[in-house]
């Protein structure tokens, strides 16, 4: 379901499903409101009644009652507001609470795909600034709205029991009120609209300056990435103020009709007592009538929030729900099975991939990766390499063809036992802002210390995690931020070895690792995994000395494939990158010995 399926009364239906939860405190607390609506009119008739019987007869019998009375209806007037606040807003946390986990759990199962589609601060927005946008609307905007129309018909109602005449005046206000509010709404949707797209973008700004901090601060950039995102906050501003200016002017022009309507209201109920040409039209009456014609300005006002709310709830409402109703395109067959793994082989059958259906990225692979084999696969940037292996997880699935590991093609196994038998350290080393020993147990919550502690010492990273100030506890910082590139890569092998997969995958993980200590990992490893298929994804010949076999790609194509002595003879793409790389550690050793 897209943004452009859901309309208004859609947006509606689909809030009223999400809520259905939390009924009992809705009822409650929109119940409360109209308790609450007419102790605030009872509270008029009361003064009205008071000037009748007590000040124009001058009867000092009943003095003291009117004012009790009052006192006690305001009083139970302001419980009732009370727990009209409480269970709505009760009822609305609660609701966001589960909307807030649905949406996450939606986000975890996507696709790359779908995720490269939407940036970090829009997906952000979503989970934080439109959920607060529905949640106002269900605690507020909503009841506010119906407190609003309760008030126009119980005003009617009573003025039609003291006096009909007047009633003129009434629904001759009604339909100006009323278009007046229309306007409102159909003027301020699309600037509410993009005001929300501003702040995606505005939110996006700030969440990549801040991880490219390192990069601005090089390049002295911090006055121009600050104009660039005071752009980006002054456009959400100038939407901002163009709504409190439409506001600000129909409300207000609303609310001096309804004060000249009481005034109307005054003079015609003034001259019919003068004359007496309404017979029982008392003073205290005429006062309650002004009374309630004033009061319509609450109404007009809570009217004038609710629209406001529903255009506002609309547009997030539409990013919300149509997240929440997107279609998964990795997911689980009907009839899929858990995937059981006896050795490991991976087969590649007539792969294509075209993430638009037209330029292909994989074209036509077909290879075999046989069991306890090493491959290294190899290729210049935007050959397709990663993308080669983000299908065996089934990151994303082929356009055409199929992988098999062990006979079984993956597209008919469950997901999550897929996954769980893949172990992936990827290009991009990803550290959460949790501690060393969280990180590395991340595969493996339940994981003893003596087994984290003998993945960091395969992966060659227990020297320096001793020098941390807390050891396995030091909290690493967002992203791994306070280790380097090499620290963080060798915890990501940690993490990747502590689970035992039978299926290793290394996508450039050790780039940022010296030859040295990579010549030790990938010593100390190779006997731990005796027996497992492990891919390799580099452009460095120093990993690639370790494989058993070397696949070469060029635009998605497999243009190589053997071992190293083989493709060394062939003269072809391989043996190019050999003698670049040879001659370029050449070089960088005659300047050192200079």
């Amino acid at each position: 379901m897209s943004e452009a399926d859901l309309g208004v009364l859609k947006v509606q239906k689909e809030l009223f499903k999400s809520s259905r939860k939390e009924a009992p405190f809705y009822i409650l607390g929109i119940g409360a409101m109209f308790a609450g609506t007419q102790l605030s009119l009872l509270t008029s008739i009361i003064f009205g009644r008071f000037v009748d019987e007590v000040i124009v007869p001058k009867d000092a019998s009943r003095f003291w009652l009117y004012p009790i009375l009052f006192l006690l209806a305001t009083l139970l007037l302001s419980f009732m507001n009370y727990c009209n606040r409480y269970f709505n807003d009760k009822g609305g946390y609660r609701t966001i609470y589960r909307l807030r986990d649905q949406m996450f759990k939606k986000i975890q199962s996507q696709s790359l795909n779908y995720l490269s589609t939407e940036t970090p601060g829009q997906v952000l927005a979503k989970t934080t600034s439109d959920l607060d946008v529905i949640r106002s609307y269900l605690s507020r905007n909503f009841r506010v709205g119906l407190n609003a129309l309760y008030y126009y018909i119980s005003i009617g109602l009573t003025i039609y029991f003291i006096e009909k005449q007047f009633l003129l005046v009434y629904f001759t206000l009604l339909p100006i009120l009323f278009i007046i509010s229309a306007y409102y709404g159909r003027t301020v949707r699309p600037i509410i609209k993009l005001r929300r797209e501003e702040f995606g973008k505005m939110s996006s700004d700030i969440q990549e300056k801040v991880e490219g901090i390192e990069v601005i601060k090089a390049f002295g950039a911090e006055d121009i990435e600050t104009e660039t995102f005071r752009q980006k906050a002054q456009n959400y501003l100038d939407l901002y103020l163009k709504t409190v200016i439409i506001r600000n002017l129909s409300i207000p022009l609303a609310v001096f009709i309804v004060s000249a309507a009481s005034v109307l209201v005054v003079i015609q109920g003034g001259i019919l007592i003068i004359n007496g040409t309404v017979a029982g039209l008392t003073v205290g009456e005429l006062i309650l009538l002004n009374l309630f014609m004033l009061q319509l300005r609450t109404p007009t006002r809570l009217f004038g929030n609710f629209i406001v709310g529903i255009n506002s709830v609309t547009i997030s409402g539409r990013r919300v729900f149509s997240l929440l109703h997107s279609e998964e395109d990795i997911k689980d067959e009907p009839d899929a099975k858990p995937l059981i793994i006896q050795e490991g082989t991976i087969t590649f059958d007539d792969v294509s991939f075209s993430f638009d259906g037209r330029i292909k990225i994989l074209d036509n692979l077909n290879f075999t990766i046989e069991v306890g084999k090493t491959v290294a696969i190899l290729g210049s940037s935007r050959s397709g390499k990663s993308t080669l292996i983000q299908h065996i997880p089934r990151f994303y699935d082929p356009t055409e063809g199929r992988i098999l590991i062990d006979g079984q093609d993956i597209k008919q196994v469950t997901v999550d036992t897929l996954r769980k038998s893949i172990g992936i350290v990827t290009q991009e080393t990803f550290l959460f802002s949790r501690s060393v020993r969280d990180n590395i147990a991340f595969g493996k919550p339940d994981a003893t210390d003596e087994e984290i502690k003998e993945a960091a010492r395969l992966a060659r990273a227990d020297e320096f995690i001793e020098r941390l100030p807390q050891g396995y506890d030091t909290i690493i910082g967002e992203r791994g931020i306070t280790l380097s590139g090499g620290q963080q890569q060798r915890l990501a092998i940690a993490r990747c070895l502590l689970v035992r997969p039978k299926i290793l995958i290394f996508d450039d993980s050790t780039s940022s690792i010296d030859a040295k200590t990579e010549y030790e990992l990938h010593k100390e490893i190779s006997g731990l995994l005796e027996g497992r298929t492990i891919l390799i994804v580099t452009q460095k010949l120093s990993s690639v000395r370790f494989a058993e076999k070397i696949i070469v790609l060029d635009e998605g194509e497999i243009i190589e494939e053997g071992t190293h002595e083989q493709l060394m003879e062939n003269r072809g793409i391989y043996k190019e990158i050999v003698q670049t790389q040879t001659t370029f550690q050449l070089e960088k050793e005659a300047i050192a010995k200079e």
